[in-house]
């Protein structure tokens, strides 16, 4: 509280000659907290964009490949930021699946997720995980959350299986060139790593003998054909090898 002195000087009419001396002091009253009262007023954090795939946007999208390409890699940094300039902690919230990552924080106000286990596409062909974010003064229990999309990749990482078919096949020796059976194979790896190409071997031919059967890889299948004539009292049986071949280039 502060004072200052006023001097003022009234007077009053001719008729009563009475002059009055007035002193008027002015207080100052300054207003404070009351003791032990804090402003608790906190802004809560946000998620920032670094390269595009952490940003403040929607849904953080990031692709892996399965198998062990991946494993123990950097899939994408986090950034956020604090309008009170608080620390951040970054984490993820341990609903079902999220334990294929791991959260690392690091300087300033950031953070780098990691793939922490192997994926099989064939098994799972996506993951969803919600990240989380707090400056400590959120209440407990309580984050700033962020949804990230993991797509698995394929790897071609499975051989063709053939379908049920057809061991034996008898022919008449008259039997004229054209169809004789069809093979399938699958391969559950999409895309070109599950495309089948079928290729036929002779088992017992002769290097120099003419090819007796063919075949050709029409819709996914493998279509055996008679492609020569057939002669009982020359051969009366065949072998055929047949391969279900998936490419490996990338």
């Amino acid at each position: 509280m502060s004072q200052k002195l006023v001097y003022s000087l009234n007077m009053c009419s001719p008729l009563s000659k009475v002059f009055l001396l007035i002193t008027t002091i002015l207080v100052t009253v300054s207003v404070r907290t009351a003791v032990g009262f804090q402003n608790t007023a906190n802004f809560p954090p946000r998620f920032v964009s670094t390269d595009g795939s952490g940003g403040s946007g929607g849904e953080i999208v990031v692709r892996v490949k399965e198998g062990s390409a991946d494993l123990g890699k950097e899939i994408v940094r986090l950034a956020g930021e604090d309008p009170d300039g608080d620390p951040l902690t970054f984490g993820v919230l341990r609903t079902i699946g999220a334990d294929i990552v791991r959260v690392e924080n690091v300087p300033v106000n950031g953070a780098i997720v990691y793939l922490q286990k192997e994926l099989d596409r064939e098994t799972r062909d996506s993951y969803t995980v919600v990240l989380t974010l707090t400056d400590g003064k959120l209440g407990k229990g309580n984050f700033i959350t962020k949804s990230m999309l993991i797509i698995v990749e394929d790897i071609n990482d499975n051989e063709p299986v053939f379908r049920p078919f057809r061991t034996t096949v008898t022919l008449s020796e008259d039997s004229r060139p054209g169809l004789v059976d069809t093979v399938e194979a699958y391969d559950p790896d999409e895309g070109r790593f599950g495309q089948v190409l079928y290729r036929l071997q002779e088992v017992d031919k002769e290097a120099s003998a003419p090819d007796t059967f063919a075949i050709e890889t029409v819709e996914g299948k493998g279509v055996i054909s008679l492609v020569d004539q057939l002669d009982y009292e020359r051969k009366s049986l065949y072998q055929l090898r047949i391969l279900a071949i998936v490419s490996n280039s990338s």
